[in-house]
């Protein structure tokens, strides 16, 4: 969630709307259906399968902000205040 968040901030709202998307339409939806209509699993398992979801959306945001560096500025602010502090 913060990643989203930190991506609004910066301007970005297409990709997480897509990763969004993909994660609920790609991935939840099918799965859980599937698992409850299907193979008539328990419901703990589709309570699995959405954890599931989080955690593969939560790899996407992760990588997808790495790829674009977005925690550039934050970094350097960190290291400017690091290097006041020992002067």
């Amino acid at each position: 969630m913060v990643y989203f968040v930190k991506l609004y901030g910066l301007g970005n709202t297409k990709v997480p709307m897509y990763i969004s998307g993909f994660g609920i339409w790609i991935i939840r939806i099918p799965l859980a259906s599937l698992a409850a209509w299907v193979f008539h699993w328990p419901l703990v398992t589709i309570w699995i399968i959405i954890a599931a979801d989080q955690v593969i959306r939560y790899l996407l945001m992760h990588f997808y902000i790495k790829h674009i560096n977005a925690l550039y500025c934050v970094e350097e602010q960190e290291k400017k205040e690091l290097e006041a502090s020992k002067a």
